[in-house]
């Protein structure tokens, strides 16, 4: 059994195997690696089970949840798990992909059916591709804390670090995961055809962002599969390795094992006839100088090609990644390298006389037959659809870019006799409108292949024809889209400010109303409505309204809210439907604040400051909600208390300048102009 085309031909001895039958042992450890793996699975049903029984759950065990603790220093479940499974791989080696990942799972079993219809994959070999997880995590994990930290500060950003607070349970466990459009296809192509395109492991090699950190750490491991004196190079060790690696040569070389893709799943150490090989902890040696018996690795692609591919690989990633806001980067990064691989064969019609993929011959003899015809017809295909994906890609970052430089205030676009902007931001508008054109769907005379941004183009055409004061044909285009892709909050906000643009207030009413109904988790066009009806001097009637929508939608809340609720029971009960309606607290915040503002009576300002302590009890870290408080302890004359609310709202957001300017007032009128003056310097608290 020939492992290689190399110059060093390896033949396998015939052994005999406990059945009787000849060739090589197989793998004791794959029946029990397997074993655990389906075990992981099952581990992760149950906790689905779990949160779809209970509402409440342990948040995802998903390294890509680390995201949110680099993003905004939210310690997840995710990133413990991933801090742990790093520095587990820094002593023990890359363990936790052979032997955790349930891709790694679905790969393996999709070249264990592969080789039941004959089909064995051989590892497509690339340089350049092999940096593609690297880059990724980088992306992931360490460019966001580069952008908060170094460019936001370059560029003028003020982007403040939050501090780290701690996240481990949630009720919306599905919220951070894509759903079965994209979940299906994603395992077909990452967990199978990786495995048919580019051998076993393909999608862990090219594609995959967390062993762009486990492959590089497993270099400093001192866990390795390590060899004795009694290994005969039999061959039997590489012939079962999973992971594209040459075994017999790497403990040849260096001893042990120190190719990165190993992932210690054990399966070259249990067929060992002479059980030469173990794991063990020792002395690294991946570092050393190779010797003189050392052979090159052999890569599919000169330097040259390298290059191409390279870029080849950047421009379709780039190309597919958030295409049409459905395609998530693990799902582009397998994408990505299988259309690299399916160009790569193309390619190689031009310079080779034979080509295959597996049993499909594509060109034999320096001829290319009717399947190789087809084939390259369908890369050809393939690779304009990569190109359309890239200009429908373009198109929106244009638009965006036009979109972000209309500094329209939504106050002066909807006013009744609201103003033309000026020239520059008119062209802007128009180009952004037309790149927003341009880019929708087929259906709606745009180039997109599929509608899943639609609404969000739609609500800004609308927008953007309300900018060039054009607002009837911005209603129109808004109840168009409606009709055919149904309403959102944000189309309701958009055509009820048009109606009251137009003086039509009972139409902008009842357009509120349908939205909020349609959308009663969306506090925002709430909120807009109940401000719209302070500003027409109805705030009494935004005071009815939210009181009886948190009372008939929530209660328990309502209960607590206006009276002592000390029952532990009822307690857990209002702390899990804030965690089920997390507006709930926007609402009553707006409500405390229209209270206070507009109270007839004492009891009625009494009300309104109840109401923000209420809140502070379930968020004890908002410095608004402190703000709402000192607001009300003014109207009560208590001014001491006033100023202590404040100083906790600035020292929680010291860079809000609206904040520290009302702290600077308050003490400056009780006299504490030394305390006043520091906070003008930017000294106090």
């Amino acid at each position: 059994m020939s492992l290689d085309s190399s110059e060093n031909l390896i033949t396998l001895p015939q052994l005999k195997t406990p059945g009787g039958k000849k060739g090589p042992a197989r793998s004791r450890m794959s029946r029990i690696r397997f074993g655990v793996l389906i075990l992981i699975q099952l581990l992760i049903i149950l906790h689905i089970v779990q949160w779809l029984i209970t509402g409440t759950t342990l948040a995802p065990i998903e390294p890509s949840e680390s995201m949110e603790t680099v993003k905004s220093g939210v310690i997840t479940v995710g990133f413990i798990f991933f801090v742990v499974a790093l520095g587990s791989t820094a002593v023990l080696g890359r363990w936790f992909c052979g032997w955790g990942c349930h891709v790694v799972l679905l790969q393996d079993a999709s070249g264990k059916l592969l080789n039941k219809f004959g089909i064995k994959p051989k590892p497509f070999r690339s340089r350049a591709l092999m940096f593609m997880p690297l880059v990724l995590a980088l992306y992931m994990f360490v460019w966001p804390l580069i952008y908060r930290f170094v460019v936001a500060p370059m560029m003028g950003e003020n982007l403040v670090w939050p501090g780290f607070s701690v996240h481990l349970t949630t009720t919306d466990f599905w919220s951070t995961f894509p759903g079965w459009l994209v979940g299906i296809p994603f395992l077909f192509i990452c967990g199978s055809l990786t495995v048919y395109l580019l051998g076993m492991k393909g999608y862990c090699t090219y594609g995959c962002p967390y062993g762009g950190f486990f492959a590089p750490i497993d270099k400093i491991a001192v866990g390795r599969i390590r060899v004795n004196d009694d290994c005969e190079q039999c061959g039997h060790c590489t012939a079962v390795c999973t992971s594209n690696v040459q075994v017999h040569r790497e403990v040849r070389d260096f001893g042990m094992v120190v190719d990165p893709g190993c992932m210690k799943c054990m399966d070259c150490v249990s067929v060992c006839p002479k059980d030469a090989l173990s794991f063990g902890i020792g002395r690294n040696t991946s570092f050393s100088a190779p010797t003189e018996q050392t052979t090159s690795r052999k890569w599919d692609l000169n330097l040259t090609e390298e290059v191409i591919f390279g870029a080849l690989t950047v421009i379709v990633f780039l190309s597919v990644y958030r295409v049409y806001g459905i395609i998530p980067l693990l799902f582009a990064s397998g994408i990505t390298a299988c259309v690299v691989y399916l160009v790569y064969k193309a390619w190689s019609c031009f310079k080779k006389t034979d080509v295959r993929i597996h049993r499909w011959q594509i060109k034999r003899a320096g001829r290319l037959g009717s399947r190789g015809v087809l084939y390259l017809g369908m890369v050809v295909g393939l690779l304009l659809l990569v190109a359309h994906s890239a200009v429908v890609r373009v198109l929106l970052v244009y638009a965006e870019y036009h979109d972000q430089r209309v500094n329209a205030a939504p106050a002066i676009v909807f006013a009744e006799n609201g103003l033309i902007p000026d020239p520059p931001i008119l062209e802007h508008a128009r180009a952004a409108r037309g790149a927003f054109e341009a880019v929708s769907y087929l259906g709606d005379g745009g180039i997109s292949l599929l509608p899943t941004l639609q609404a969000e183009i739609d609500n800004r055409i609308g927008w953007l024809l309300a900018v060039e004061h054009r607002r009837e044909e911005a209603e129109s285009h808004l109840r168009e889209s409606v009709d055919r892709y149904g309403l959102s909050p944000q189309k309701a906000a958009g055509i009820a400010r048009i109606r009251r643009s137009r003086g039509d207030l009972d139409g902008a009413k009842a357009v509120y109303l349908e939205g909020i109904d349609a959308f009663p988790q969306n506090f925002e066009i709430l909120d807009e409505y109940v401000l719209w009806l302070e500003q027409e001097g109805r705030a009494w009637e935004a005071i009815t309204d939210l009181s009886t929508r948190i009372e008939t939608g929530a209660p328990r809340v309502f209960e607590w809210l206006n009276s002592e609720v000390t029952d532990p029971e009822k307690m857990t009960s209002v702390m899990m439907t804030f965690e089920e309606n997390p507006q709930l607290l926007g609402m009553i915040r707006r409500l405390s604040v229209l209270l206070m503002n507009h109270s007839q009576n004492r009891f009625e300002l009494d009300q309104g400051v109840i109401y923000v302590e209420k809140t502070l009890e379930i968020v004890p870290d908002n410095p608004f909600a402190f703000r709402a408080l000192a607001l009300g302890y003014v109207k009560q004359d208590r001014n001491e208390e006033a100023t202590e609310a404040l100083i906790t709202a600035v020292t929680l957001e010291p860079d809000v300048p609206q904040l520290r300017s009302q702290l600077f007032d308050i003490l400056t009128a009780m006299g504490r102009t030394m305390e006043a003056e520091a906070v003008a310097r930017g000294e106090f608290p």
